[in-house]
C-alpha cells in the first residue's frame, strides 16, 4: 500500500511526458512487486539500502517477462523468456528516476546515489546497440550536395569569427575533407 501511494504521488508531481510517466510507473511498480516478493515486513521506499539495490539490479538482470506483471498483447506470448537488455536498462531507469526524484524533493532520505547503485551492468549497457534510423534517399542527397559543395563563405558564416583568425585552428580544405569523409561514411 505504501509502495503505491508514493508510486501515485510520483506520478502526480513528475514533470515528464505524460506517456513517460506512465511507462515509468508501470516499471516502478514491478519493481514494487519485487519488493514486496523479496522484502515483505519492509514496506517503503525508504526501507531501501545499497544491499537491496545490488539484489534488485542483480534479479533485473536475470528476469524473464511476465515475472513481476501480468503480460498482456503480443508481450503475453512471451511469457518466461528473458528480458532484452533495453527492457533491463528501462527497469533500471525508472527504479533510478523514482529515486532521484523522491531523494531531491525530500520524500526520502538521500542514503545513497541512485546513478552509482540502481547503476545498468555494463554486460547489459555492452548489448544495447545503435538503432540508427534510415533517412531517406532526398534527404541523403542534399545533404552530399553540400558536403561536397562546401566554400570558404558557407565556413566563414557565424557571429565572432574575425577574418585574420577564421582559419587559426582548422584550414577550410580539413573542414571540406572531414565534410566529405563525413557524409560518405553515413551513406554506408
Amino acid at each position: 500500500e505504501e509502495w503505491l501511494h508514493i508510486c501515485e504521488r510520483w506520478f502526480a508531481t513528475s514533470t515528464l511526458q505524460h506517456s513517460s510517466r506512465v511507462s515509468t510507473l508501470y516499471r516502478i511498480l514491478q519493481a514494487g512487486r519485487w519488493f514486496l516478493q523479496n522484502y515483505p515486513n519492509l514496506r517503503d521506499l525508504s526501507d531501501w539500502t545499497r544491499e537491496i539495490c545490488a539484489e534488485y539490479v542483480a534479479a533485473v538482470d536475470r528476469a524473464k517477462i511476465g515475472q513481476w506483471s501480468t503480460p498482456v498483447g503480443n508481450v503475453a506470448s512471451r511469457c518466461g523468456q528473458p528480458f532484452s537488455a533495453g527492457a533491463k536498462e528501462a527497469l533500471l531507469k525508472s527504479i533510478r528516476t523514482l529515486f532521484f526524484d523522491c531523494q531531491e524533493w525530500g520524500w526520502i532520505a538521500k542514503n545513497f546515489n541512485p546513478a552509482r547503485t540502481l547503476a545498468t551492468p555494463k554486460s547489459v549497457r555492452s548489448i544495447i546497440g545503435p538503432n540508427p534510423r534510415v533517412i531517406d534517399d532526398a534527404i541523403w542527397a542534399k545533404i552530399v550536395w553540400a558536403g561536397l559543395n562546401l566554400t570558404d563563405a558557407d565556413l566563414l558564416k557565424g557571429k565572432g569569427i574575425e577574418e585574420n583568425d577564421s582559419w587559426k585552428y582548422y584550414p577550410p580544405a580539413m573542414i571540406r575533407a572531414l565534410a566529405v569523409v563525413w557524409v560518405f561514411s553515413g551513406l554506408q
